[in-house]
């Protein structure tokens, strides 16, 4: 009886006829060495993925200090891992060369897979304008500052979806054109929304105030900055109560920052009386000027104006006018600075044997008589005499 099993070469013809046969216009043996490929690409995925993030993490860590670390770099290298997928992907194509038909949808797909992957790695760089802008960051709270973030990633991959769309002949610009028309809509509606929204962004860039500064916007609030919103700041009043402003006016009003002062000024009057001569008059603002000279809590004339003179003759009094800055604008320093500078003022007047005037009003009476009175009438009229009050 003959032997009917097959030897060897039998099949190695059998399967090389087999894989030479088409499907679809595809040879077997084209298709199994391409679904090989990507099935290689998918498996050394992870190790050839694990081994670029790890690569740009030592790339952008250590020593030089980018301001990265590494759990941040690896969270932004994620999308490296979809980069074998793609170059197996392109493989595949090539070694199973398909029809047109089939190629033109290969194709349309490697296209889409590489945008949605640029647009997904872009989407996680968002993180690095917390870095770039770190002076924004600083003003806005930790919820402000994600929710930019996350907007920007949003906004990102929407544009990544509208581009991978349009690789499938999706028209979107008519879509947006018919969005843009709801968004008018929305906009008249919400129009004090997005003034607030503007001016919030005007005030981050322009840098008005920061948190913990004292403002004051005249006829709106005064008080320490707390948070900058975007659509609101909050500003705790000195009687601690949380006042929530508007931007759009603290925007577009004269905003006074206090903070921001380089001294703190103290101006005062002060009234002596009528019968304080020319020279104590002068020796007083010799002595004070003396005292603010000295004491290293004012700033010096060469430094912020600093006068001490006699300005004027008010209804009661001989007026002295006084100027200084102190060099903390500290409210406590402040305040010690104008206790020390009224008790040496008050010391310096009493050592010149004058004192200070008190509002007075001087009165004149006259007697009736037989003169003329103020209607003009015939008579005497007596000397008048000084009475005071």
């Amino acid at each position: 009886m003959p032997d009917t099993t097959p030897s060897l070469d039998d099949l190695m013809a059998q399967t090389n006829r087999l894989l030479q046969q088409d499907w679809n216009g595809v040879s077997i043996g084209a298709l199994f060495g391409g679904l090989g490929v990507l099935i290689l690409a998918l498996l050394v995925r992870s190790v050839m993925a694990r081994a670029m993030v790890e690569g740009v993490v030592n790339l952008f860590s250590g020593e030089q200090k980018s301001g990265l670390d590494a759990k941040t770099i690896r969270r932004i290298a994620a999308p490296l891992r979809l980069l074998p997928v793609v170059i197996g992907l392109y493989i595949a194509r090539e070694i199973i060369d398909p029809p047109e038909s089939i190629r033109v949808i290969a194709d349309q797909i490697l296209r889409t897979i590489i945008i949605l992957s640029l647009f997904w790695s872009l989407s996680r760089a968002a993180i690095l304008l917390t870095l770039a802008f770190k002076s924004v960051e600083r003003m806005m709270s930790s919820a402000m500052a994600a929710w930019v973030v996350q907007a920007i990633r949003v906004l990102l991959l929407a544009v990544g979806l509208a581009a991978a769309l349009e690789v499938w002949g999706v028209r979107v610009a008519p879509l947006l054109a018919g969005l843009g028309l709801f968004g008018v809509a929305v906009a008249l509606g919400a129009q004090d929304l997005f003034k607030n929204l503007i001016a919030g962004a005007v005030i981050l860039f322009e840098r008005r105030f920061d948190p913990g500064d004292w403002i004051l916007a005249e006829g709106v609030v005064e008080g320490t900055v707390e948070t900058v919103g975007f659509r609101s700041t909050i500003v705790r009043k000195f009687d601690k109560g949380p006042v929530y402003v508007p931007n759009s006016m603290l925007a577009d009003r004269p905003v006074i920052n206090y903070s921001r002062m380089t001294h703190r000024r103290i101006r005062w009057t002060v009234a002596l009386d009528y019968s304080t001569t020319k020279d104590q008059l002068r020796a007083i603002c010799r002595d004070v000027t003396t005292f603010l000279e000295a004491d290293a809590a004012f700033a010096p004339a060469d430094e912020a104006p600093l006068y001490v003179t006699v300005d004027k003759f008010g209804e009661s009094s001989v007026d002295l006018i006084l100027c200084a800055f102190t060099r903390s604008i500290a409210m406590s320093d402040w305040l010690a600075a104008k206790e020390a500078l009224a008790l040496e003022i008050k010391r310096i007047v009493h050592a010149h044997g004058t004192d200070f005037a008190f509002p007075s009003r001087r009165i004149y009476v006259t007697q009736q008589g037989q003169g003329p009175d103020s209607f003009g009438l015939e008579g005497e009229v007596a000397e008048p005499f000084p009475q005071d009050d």
